[in-house]
């Protein structure tokens, strides 16, 4: 039986030809939907099954403290002198 088909195979080959292009587009568009889905999946899985017996949970913060302001130069210069004077406090008692 090489080189024959059988009726359904010949019903869908009829379809397939007779399928306009805006048809094959989105059918096509569909097929690369679906396969980035799966594809996304299968990441999603991967990355929380690798992560699944962790027992480390760090807390991210991902807003600024808006209770802290940055220092001013005039600030700064007060700590450095602060610090420096408690160094040499320290130094004096070894």
């Amino acid at each position: 039986m090489s080189g024959l088909i059988t009726h359904s195979e010949l019903k869908n080959l009829e379809k397939h030809q007779n399928m306009d292009q805006k048809e094959f587009l989105a059918r096509k568009e569909q097929f690369v939907k679906n396969k980035e889905d799966k594809i996304q999946k299968a990441q999603f899985e991967k990355h929380h099954k690798d992560v699944e017996d962790c027992t480390f949970a760090p807390e991210i913060y991902t807003t600024k403290n808006e209770g802290t302001k940055p220092r001013d130069l005039q600030k700064f210069l007060e700590d450095q002198d602060r610090y420096n004077e408690y160094k040499s406090i320290n130094s004096q008692k070894l």
